[in-house]
């Protein structure tokens, strides 16, 4: 039942969902699950993103420090360089001293970096395809 709770597409019904993270009835091995939910696609994962970005504090007073890390891992598939760049300047002058969570950091920025590029990379070739595709 819980991982229902990060399978919704409505953006207002995800944000409703989000608010529940922070419930006492949520423990923080549920929470960790909940958070790789609604990362899994782009629309839900930008919004869990801001939610993170917006909640943190009270996020990472729930959240155990075996967990910390996958507060920030969990926006891994971070698809563009200014998503990227937001999650890092933020991290960048929260958490400096919380090993756990930079951890989760260098982890997401080296995952994340590494999509960009190859989509980068890829955008090219694939333009030029379409491209000839249609002419």
């Amino acid at each position: 039942m819980l991982g229902t709770l990060g399978l919704f597409a409505v953006p207002a019904v995800q944000d409703r969902a989000l608010e529940l993270f922070l419930d006492e009835s949520i423990t923080p091995s549920d929470l960790r699950l909940l958070l790789a939910f609604n990362a899994l696609e782009e629309p839900r994962r930008l919004r869990l993103q801001n939610w993170i970005l917006k909640n943190y504090a009270a996020l990472r007073a729930k959240i155990a420090n075996a967990f910390a890390e996958e507060i920030v891992t969990c926006l891994k598939d971070c698809r563009d360089r200014e998503s990227l760049e937001k999650i890092l300047a933020f991290f960048a002058t929260t958490s400096t001293d919380d090993v756990a969570v930079q951890r989760g950091v260098s982890k997401m920025s080296e995952s994340a970096d590494n999509l960009i590029r190859i989509r980068e990379r890829g955008q090219g070739s694939f333009d030029s395809a379409l491209q000839d595709a249609t002419h």
